[in-house]
């Protein structure tokens, strides 16, 4: 668990009064705060100046932690929260500080929208990595889809495991008929420009 310093009023994080400067320096803690004074002259601490603690000083640096859980006349507004990991941030609306931690931060997730499902008789090119070499693109007419166990709701042709039974257009490596995956789909009809095929009992009607 660790500790970290924040400011809970409007206003901002920053200045403290005389008397909590004069508990910071008994206490040896104005170099490690970086206390500067500011409206009046430096050595004049009961003066009705006020010291300000500078801004790059960790929240969660042991000595601000003290000087917020033991100088009896620190500002009310400057509270501790305790933070479970090692991670935080501080986020401010006029001068109103709270701290947040990864696990409070709500991310948006973008839903990208899923292909449409395989249909029969359309036209895809693809790159088939079994058996020929990587960098191969065929080109064949989808004569039969086959969807993996468990892709049978609204959605299905888009599994890693689906399967597109094709007709070779064109290959120099293949002939005939075989199955691909639907992962190995490089474009489709609509891109390659080539109209639907018509099919009949798994075969293409040349």
């Amino acid at each position: 668990m660790n500790k970290v310093v924040f400011y809970a009023e409007f206003g901002g994080f920053g200045y403290i009064g005389n008397a909590a400067a004069r508990w910071a320096i008994d206490n040896e803690l104005k170099s490690a705060l970086n206390l500067e004074f500011e409206y009046a002259d430096e050595w004049e601490v009961e003066s009705e100046g006020w010291w300000c603690l500078c801004s790059e000083v960790d929240r969660h640096d042991p000595a601000l932690v003290k000087l917020v859980e033991e100088c009896p006349s620190i500002s009310p507004a400057y509270k501790i929260a305790t933070i479970e990991g090692d991670q935080y941030m501080i986020r401010e609306y006029d001068g109103s500080e709270r701290v947040v931690e990864p696990k409070d931060i709500r991310w948006k997730t973008i839903q990208r929208p899923l292909p449409k499902p395989f249909e029969v008789g359309e036209v895809v090119q693809f790159k088939c990595y079994e058996n020929v070499p990587p960098r191969s693109i065929e080109k064949g007419v989808v004569t039969e889809v086959l969807y993996a166990a468990g892709k049978t709701e609204e959605g299905i042709g888009r599994g890693p495991q689906d399967r597109l039974r094709i007709e070779w257009l064109e290959s120099p490596y293949s002939r005939g008929a075989g199955w691909i995956y639907t992962t190995w789909v490089h474009k489709r009809w609509e891109t390659i420009g080539i109209p639907k095929v018509e099919v009949r009992d798994g075969r293409v009607l040349r």
